[in-house]
């Protein structure tokens, strides 16, 4: 049997030395991280407060930051509801998870449907300038109601020439919290009710000569009112 100076002489020695103690290392490194989950996951996984002056307090945002977050989905909505192409919405996946299945069977039926063809024939295209976005509360309900006023930009091309239209657009949305993020995603809050009216207010385009497309048809038929999901 070597002694164990002679161990530490021989290279082969050294080597076979140096890996054991590493693997030992390895080993109750792992063993040690295997222990500290299995504590931890037998600990309780929230606080528990007996003590007679704590008072539970429910989450609320701050109404400024709210305010902050219901203008700028809806703007986000009216962006994904309005700009669009002959090919159809600029964003048709984001706007479907925006909204209820009512609301989004809306947008379908009064907007897009109705002016395909118009849109295709064309050659439109088409995006929003919002200009007021008035907020009101329901607390009863735990919903907002946005009212919003803008006008729609529109260009086409007709018997190959550029034309320009400008439509006046005003809309109704109803917010709900999202209570369903597997259909929804982590949108904080979604649109359950949507109306619209679009006027048009100028063109370049004399709508009057033989041949010219159809102005698509303004929406004024309110959708029923939808549950939350």
């Amino acid at each position: 049997m070597k002694s164990s100076s002679a161990l530490f002489i021989s290279k082969d020695g050294l080597a076979t030395f140096w890996f054991l103690l590493a693997a030992g290392a390895v080993v109750g490194a792992a063993f040690y991280v295997y222990r500290l989950i299995n504590k931890t996951a037998l600990r309780p996984q929230y606080i528990i407060m007996t003590n007679p002056d704590v008072k539970p307090l429910s989450f609320e945002l701050d109404p400024a930051k709210l305010e902050v977050r219901d203008r700028d989905q809806t703007r986000l909505l009216l962006d994904s509801v309005f700009n669009k192409s002959p090919s159809g919405l600029d964003a048709a996946d984001r706007c479907r998870r925006m909204m209820s299945g009512t609301a989004w069977k809306w947008v379908q039926t009064e907007l897009l449907d109705k002016q395909n063809d118009a849109f295709r024939d064309g050659q439109m295209h088409q995006k929003i300038e919002v200009e007021r976005i008035d907020l009101r509360r329901l607390p009863e309900q735990g919903a907002t109601l946005a009212m919003v006023s803008g006008q729609l930009l529109r260009t086409g091309i007709h018997e190959g020439r550029l034309f320009n239209e400008v439509w006046a657009v005003k809309a109704d949305i109803l917010w709900l919290p999202n209570t369903s993020l597997l259909e929804h995603g982590r949108i904080p809050i979604i649109c359950h009710r949507f109306t619209c009216r679009e006027t048009p207010v100028a063109s370049t385009l004399r709508r009057t000569q033989e041949g010219a497309p159809p102005l698509p048809p303004s929406t004024s038929t309110p959708a029923p009112d939808a549950a939350p999901n």
